[in-house]
């Protein structure tokens, strides 16, 4: 499922113009195509050419004469920037993330941040299993690794220049993925697909940090992470019916009525960065942190008689397993981090900490001008 299977074949692209950014014009069947987007090898010997995306639709305004210039990122791997959205503010050059936390009891086995992506030359349209249903999937960059590895791939997102202090949009104007809720409604998002290899710790504890920023409140089925083999084996943050959850079921189980969770009757905060924690402890407890506070704790997989944790084979940032019940975040993603083994309240706080200091995920705010 999905596009993590096989070794990529690279398809050197001829420098030529393509169309404008938006999804409309993705669709060029004369259009030389990525094959899918992810191998695990180092971005020198296995990298797809990434090129800077066509100007967005309608063009977007040019920057203010006191904005500095936009270059690439930091840690972008040296791929050209491409414009902002239209009507979005240029953005800053991008400052150092925050550094991840640091804990001698843990391997760190993922980092994503929304200031290391690759936008592709010419997307990719992939029919994938998904589900039930087969579906059109338009990657339109990866995420990198802090070693330049492809380490995720960005589903239906239209390419443009992000800033830091924004984050990589889940919802809203440069989204474009379409979903039919199993309530026949249209919804559209954009997902990041994480590679599931990274999801498969050693044992059973594991923890998954996320920065992420709402602009509007996480709508009931809203999902913020997921990773599993459909209900089988998955964790999950997400909210419903007016409860903030960090879910999990066995690996040998794999229905909903198997789901264990752990929860707090909460909206999370819009408007700022979160640092969202989630812990499973080896015994199979579970703990979910927000903003460096414990939220919620239950004994999880622990009440559950002989459970095994097998194999995940999926995962993503930004939609639930299931396309007819993934709805829009309101989200922007900053970051993803998974360890292998449960975080300790130090840790946990520390993460908080980082998220809070960093210069570039503070508050903005102007001076507006006086009433008359």
């Amino acid at each position: 499922m999905g596009c993590f299977g096989s070794k990529p074949k690279v398809a050197r692209l001829p420098m030529v113009p393509v169309g404008p950014a938006y999804p409309a014009h993705y669709k060029q069947a004369a259009q030389p195509q990525h094959a899918p987007a992810f191998s695990h090898q180092p971005a020198t010997t296995s990298a797809p050419v990434y090129y800077p995306p066509p100007p967005a639709y309608p063009p977007a305004p040019a920057p203010a004469p006191s904005a500095p210039p936009m270059g690439p990122g930091p840690a972008a791997g040296g791929y050209p920037a491409p414009p902002p959205l239209p009507a979005v503010v240029p953005p800053r050059a991008a400052p150092p993330p925050p550094a991840p936390i640091k804990s001698a009891n843990l391997r760190h086995v993922l980092g994503l941040d929304a200031t290391r992506v690759g936008w592709l030359a010419a997307p990719d349209a992939n029919k994938v299993q998904d589900y039930t249903k087969r579906r059109e999937v338009m990657h339109t960059g990866h995420m990198l690794d802090a070693h330049g590895d492809r380490a995720g791939v960005i589903c239906d997102i239209t390419p443009h220049a992000i800033d830091p202090a924004e984050g990589l949009p889940l919802s809203g104007k440069a989204t474009f993925g379409s979903y039919v809720t199993d309530d026949h409604e249209p919804v559209t998002l954009g997902c990041v697909e994480v590679s599931p290899k990274f999801l498969n710790v050693s044992g059973v504890a594991i923890t998954v940090a996320l920065r992420v920023r709402l602009n509007a409140k996480l709508p009931t089925e809203g999902c913020l992470f997921y990773a599993g083999d459909g209900w089988r084996n998955h964790i999950s943050i997400k909210h419903y019916r007016g409860l903030t959850l960090f879910e999990a079921c066995p690996g040998n189980g794999g229905a909903w009525e198997d789901r264990v969770e752990c929860g707090a009757k909460m909206d999370l905060e819009t408007g700022k960065v979160l640092s969202i924690v989630a812990v499973m402890e080896e015994n199979g407890t579970m703990a979910l942190h927000v903003d460096g506070v414990r939220v919620a704790h239950s004994n999880g997989l622990a009440d559950v008689e002989g459970f095994k944790i097998t194999q995940r084979n999926e995962a993503w940032v930004g939609r639930w397993m299931r396309p007819d019940q993934s709805l829009p975040t309101n989200a922007h993603f900053f970051s993803l981090d998974v360890f292998d083994g449960a975080m300790g309240e130090d840790d946990i706080r520390a993460h908080h900490a980082a998220t809070v200091n960093a210069p570039e995920l503070k508050p903005k705010y102007v001076d507006p001008p006086p009433l008359r």
